[in-house]
């Protein structure tokens, strides 16, 4: 089953999914893998959390369902 948050569907199906206790962790989030890329784009910067969240946070402008399906 393929999920697409940026849409009305599948952000409601996922939203229950991730709330129902059939869910016991959530990998590879989109947050997480924009922090890699950041990381890597800037190879000398050392980032702290806050600094990192904002990077992250610049990039996905608050709303990371415009990235990734959910399988």
């Amino acid at each position: 089953m393929l999920l697409d948050p940026s849409q009305p569907p599948g952000a409601q199906a996922l939203s229950v999914l991730r709330g129902s206790p059939l869910v016991r962790e959530v990998h590879d989030r989109i947050e997480d893998q924009v922090a890699e890329l950041v990381r890597c784009q800037a190879p000398g910067e050392s980032f702290g959390p806050q600094a990192l969240d904002r990077a992250v946070a610049q990039v996905v402008s608050g709303r990371p369902d415009r990235y990734g399906r959910w399988a």
